[in-house]
């Protein structure tokens, strides 16, 4: 679907392969691959090793849980989730567990969670679409969320699926090709 990406240097396979569709097929992605993906993001490095990262999921196949999940989305994310296998609402907390003071770093540490299980995903040959817009409000209506821990994304995982069950907008950015900055934008070296 996705047009080949225009590389400036070669980069690994499943990074070069990474892109964020919206369209998936409606099929199970099996607990084994759910662990290896929670495995995955288990094992990222963090603050102090802090892991200050938590994650409510919801499969496709236990209706009542996806939808419970699927409520806490944006309006515009939930007319093409509905077809994920799984849901994930990420989670920060916000101090350190070992002094009690503000831990800053939570939210880099939880992309960098995010991010390996994104690539463990790929190698499993499933996709990951990550969303910043979520009802926080209703997260923390719907589930019992102790103090300190903030709702921060949900990502969509599954199988690539048919475009058609899309709208002409989203149906559009499938085939749109990716673009970034350059590495002289984002990189530059010993001074800004």
């Amino acid at each position: 679907m996705k047009p080949k990406k225009e590389l400036s240097h070669p980069i690994h396979p499943l990074l070069e392969k990474r892109w964020s569709p919206r369209a998936f097929k409606p099929k199970s992605i099996g607990q084994e691959n759910v662990d290896q993906l929670l495995e995955a993001a288990r094992w990222s490095p963090s603050a102090f090793n802090e892991q200050p990262w938590h994650f409510i999921y919801a499969e496709q196949g236990n209706a009542d849980a996806f939808k419970n999940v699927h409520e806490c989305l944006n309006e515009g994310n939930r007319s093409w989730t509905a077809n994920a296998s799984l849901l994930i609402i990420t989670f920060a907390k916000n101090f350190y567990e070992r002094n009690g003071k503000a831990n800053a770093h939570a939210t880099h540490d939880l992309g960098g969670a995010a991010a390996n299980l994104t690539l463990q995903a790929l190698e499993l040959d499933l996709y990951v679409h990550q969303m910043a817009g979520i009802d926080k409000k209703a997260i923390l209506e719907k589930f019992d969320i102790p103090d300190g821990w903030e709702p921060m994304t949900m990502i969509a995982v599954g199988y690539l699926g048919d475009v058609s069950t899309l709208d002409e907008r989203q149906a559009a950015s499938e085939f749109a090709e990716q673009k970034r900055k350059s590495i002289e934008e984002i990189a530059s070296l010993n001074k800004w």
